[in-house]
């Protein structure tokens, strides 16, 4: 969870410090195989898709829940507007499709599936909109 927020934070930085730099009369440089190693050259639309659509079926559910969790607290967390609404909506809608599955899929998994799923809803929930934590399903038990 913490490499996909770490990775979101220098992705929105990234793209801020070029849109600051365009602003302020700065150079416009080529792009060095450097920085297209990087990702430089990505929006965070762009970016944010990639690592939605890169989750496949052959990972546990609870292991996506951890990748959406980590983009959300990325770009929104501690009050940080990086994504636009419609990307935060669908996002959110997906971190709470991705929750109500890990749990049902938990009720026969071993703990560690649990633990992730409580680790992301506790760092997560707060950024939920009250449609969506509306949306998640309190009654599944393991």
């Amino acid at each position: 969870m913490n490499v996909f927020q770490s990775a979101a934070f220098t992705v929105l930085r990234a793209e801020d410090e070029r849109a600051s730099s365009r602003h302020d009369g700065g150079n416009f440089e080529l792009l060095s195989p450097e920085s297209m190693s990087r990702g430089d050259d990505l929006s965070r639309l762009d970016w944010v898709k990639a690592v939605v659509n890169g989750a496949d079926s052959q990972s546990p559910t609870w292991k996506h829940l951890l990748v959406l969790s980590g983009l959300l607290i990325g770009f929104e967390g501690q009050g940080r507007k990086g994504l636009s609404r419609s990307l935060r909506t669908s996002l959110e809608k997906s971190f709470v499709e991705a929750t109500n599955r890990a749990a049902e899929e938990a009720r026969h998994d071993e703990d560690l599936s649990r633990h992730c799923i409580t680790l992301a809803l506790n760092y997560s929930f707060e950024l939920l909109s009250d449609l969506e934590r509306a949306r998640l399903d309190y009654d599944v038990s393991g």
